[in-house]
């Protein structure tokens, strides 16, 4: 059976990567709830904290990792070849396909996190890949896909969903 890609906030994790407590240093996305610390990077939440950030409303400054978007990176293994699916709604387009790559890169060196995330596919309808960056990226995790979308705006802007 093969491994479900998974991302957990690991104590050591938030100690050494979050940095809670480290006022400009604390990663901006790490939130405290009933059941322990989360990571609201690639949430809806995102843009409204980066926001937040640039307006100086926030102590907590950092923007210190990518961890769920590298937990997916890293086991796209078990990704490769499964059903992938691309919608804008202006104007209306539906391609489905088989998922042959996704990967993240830097596009200038100014920047110190991955900032484009790159989604490979054979698609039916003759596409090759649909690309979004990673500053305004929204994750959602079901049991059955990874959906990938521009924050907020969803498949107006066009969005790309990953079978399990």
């Amino acid at each position: 059976m093969a491994e479900k890609i998974v991302f957990k906030l690991t104590e050591s994790h938030v100690q050494n990567v979050c940095k809670p407590g480290q006022e400009e240093k604390s990663c901006r996305f790490l939130s405290m709830g009933g059941s322990g610390f989360t990571c609201l990077k690639f949430s809806s939440l995102t843009e409204t904290l980066n926001n937040k950030v640039s307006k100086g409303e926030m102590t907590a400054k950092g923007n210190n990792c990518n961890s769920l978007l590298a937990a997916i990176i890293a086991g796209k293994a078990e990704l490769i070849g499964k059903k992938v699916e691309y919608r804008e709604t202006m104007p209306t387009v539906i391609m489905t396909g088989t998922l042959k790559d996704i990967e993240c890169t830097q596009t200038s060196a100014n920047e110190t996190l991955p900032n484009l995330l790159k989604i490979s596919g054979e698609f039916e309808e003759g596409a090759e890949s649909c690309q979004l960056n990673v500053t305004s990226l929204q994750i959602t995790e079901t049991s059955d896909y990874f959906l990938f979308e521009v924050c907020g705006l969803g498949a107006f802007a066009g969005s790309t969903k990953i079978y399990k």
